[in-house]
């Protein structure tokens, strides 16, 4: 097993953000009595070993989770290859010794969220307005 360590780069990629299961328009106004939904797909390669960490900053305009209990990191064959969980706006991976191998090991993951009414609101906006981007690389 080697050292644990940050994976450098990001493993994140934005796939899309809904609400009652229909995209969310660029533009669209947010409605901070609703639930929406999030999901990134995320891709690892070969070097990725137990114990190894990723992580990713969310919006700063939704409502922070502290310490969400841990959740499973399951890929479409049912192996766990670690956990995620929520922490003060920063998801993050640990990963297990089911992510080592020869092949890339790629997976989804998503979770509702809200929006905070008050740091989105707090120099008197009255509205908060979406840019919704998929970036293509």
């Amino acid at each position: 097993m080697s050292d644990l360590k940050q994976i450098w780069g990001n493993i994140f990629e934005f796939e899309w953000f809904r609400v009652d299961g229909v995209d969310v328009e660029d533009g669209a106004e947010v409605d901070f009595d609703q639930e929406y939904q999030i999901q990134y797909h995320w891709e690892t390669d070969a070097s990725v070993s137990a114990g190894d960490t990723a992580s990713l900053e969310l919006p700063k305009c939704v409502l922070e989770w502290s310490n969400t209990p841990n959740q499973n990191i399951t890929l479409r064959d049912g192996t766990v290859v670690g956990t995620f969980t929520i922490n003060n706006g920063v998801l993050e991976f640990t990963f297990n010794e089911n992510i080592e191998g020869d092949g890339v090991q790629e997976g989804y993951v998503g979770f509702k969220l809200n929006f905070d009414r008050e740091s989105s609101l707090k120099n008197g906006n009255k509205k908060l307005t979406l840019i919704v981007m998929v970036i293509e690389t």
